[in-house]
């Protein structure tokens, strides 16, 4: 009889969404080894763009739970989404399945609570993903301003850390950050989130020229920023830049949604050389990713978005399109050490202006940092490769458990 594996993650989305699908291919990877059920959120599912892929591989068991959620939403809303879904989770998971290991996935830290709690519920052990750092990331946002509700989540992060049997994190930063509340290192397991080149490649997506066609682009070099809209992506300080380099030969690409969408918005209608885009597929940007010559990939300043692993950062590389972060954490560190991309301080638009205006001015070296991207990518940014270590830890785990009873 196959083990069973409950995952539950609240922010699940296929392809054929405009956001990054990696817990889609996760559990391809891991469906040979294991009976797997899935407990999600259905909020992704309006956001549905094309039809391309099954909404779910085939063989997953899942249970959706009716939670909405925007990058828009206020704290209080989000805290409304995060912790009905983390509700209902645990009811589902608790009277509705009967697992063998659970896998629990954040953001946020009130799904990796619900895991804990079935886990220790159904007296099995549990896996704990990160996604991002909780609660470092809505602390330092601004969004818990008491300090002794940020005492009490810190010493729940410390407690969910202690009572899963491995944590995976999505950057050597991340992992730092774990190993040094407590874990010791054979208990934490760095895995990038990396990139699928079938998806970026994908033979339904458009051709970049077509893109160019379609959405009236002009017929000069492209700076490129996908993705969230969001407060933690430094946005103001990319419509500052982009106003300062509104007579360059250049144009701006913003291809997303989110919470600065409005200010975007007023400043393509302003200026010519600004072009905003409506959310696209995952399997349609690896064409946008290949139209553009510099790929931007900010965010603020802040010590707990230094450890972040953004999609687009992988996606970028992966397409040989060189990248310009503002993460002074492992992504500066990267792209400086392969030669793929260069860094700029977090919210200084006049020094990310000039900065862009050189780069533009030199094609052979965006270029030359293009193709060595797209090498390293190769060897570092595999998806397959990357989640065979998931799938290994997985095993290991259930064996482990299967040899204790």
């Amino acid at each position: 009889m196959r083990p069973h594996l409950l995952i539950l993650y609240q922010h699940y989305r296929s392809p054929d969404c405009p956001a990054n699908a990696r817990v889609r291919s996760l559990l391809r990877t891991l469906r040979p080894h294991a009976k797997i059920t899935l407990i999600t959120s259905d909020a992704w599912r309006k956001s549905r763009q094309t039809d391309h892929f099954s909404w779910f591989p085939d063989g997953i068991d899942a249970i959706e739970v009716s939670v909405p959620y925007a990058n828009r939403m206020t704290t209080p809303q989000r805290i409304w989404s995060y912790s009905s879904f983390a509700l209902q989770a645990l009811w589902y998971g608790v009277r509705h399945t009967d697992p063998d290991l659970v896998y629990g996935i954040s953001t946020p830290l009130s799904t990796a609570g619900a895991a804990a709690l079935v886990a220790r519920q159904h007296g099995v052990p549990w896996i704990f993903e990160l996604h991002d750092l909780w609660p470092s990331f809505p602390i330092q946002m601004g969004a818990v301003p008491f300090e002794w509700l940020q005492q009490a989540l810190y010493r729940w992060e410390r407690a969910l850390y202690e009572s899963a049997v491995q944590i995976v994190t999505m950057s050597p930063d991340m992992t730092a950050h774990v190993e040094n509340t407590g874990p010791s290192a054979d208990r934490v397991t760095t895995v990038l989130p990396g990139s699928e080149p079938e998806f970026l490649n994908s033979p339904s997506a458009p051709a970049p020229d077509h893109l160019r066609r379609k959405h009236e682009l002009p017929d000069t070099p492209l700076v490129l920023y996908a993705g969230t809209f969001g407060r933690a992506n430094d946005i103001p300080s990319l419509i500052n830049a982009a106003r300062r380099c509104a007579d360059a030969s250049f144009s701006f690409v913003f291809v997303g949604r989110g919470f600065y969408e409005p200010h975007l918005r007023r400043l393509a209608d302003r200026h010519p050389s600004v072009h905003l885009i409506s959310p696209q597929p995952q399997h349609h940007m690896g064409s946008w990713y290949d139209l553009a010559d510099l790929s931007l990939v900010p965010f603020l300043d802040r010590p707990v978005l230094a450890a972040n692993s953004p999609a687009k950062f992988f996606d970028s590389l992966t397409m040989g399109t060189p990248v310009l972060v503002t993460n002074p954490g492992w992504t500066r560190t990267f792209v400086e050490t392969h030669g793929c991309g260069w860094y700029i301080p977090p919210s200084q638009p006049s020094a990310l202006a000039q900065k862009l205006r050189a780069l533009m001015a030199a094609p052979s070296e965006l270029h030359h940092a293009g193709a060595q991207g797209q090498e390293v990518a190769r060897s570092h940014f595999n998806r397959s490769h990357q989640y065979a270590q998931i799938s290994s830890m997985v095993q290991r785990v259930l064996s482990s458990k299967s040899t204790n009873t």
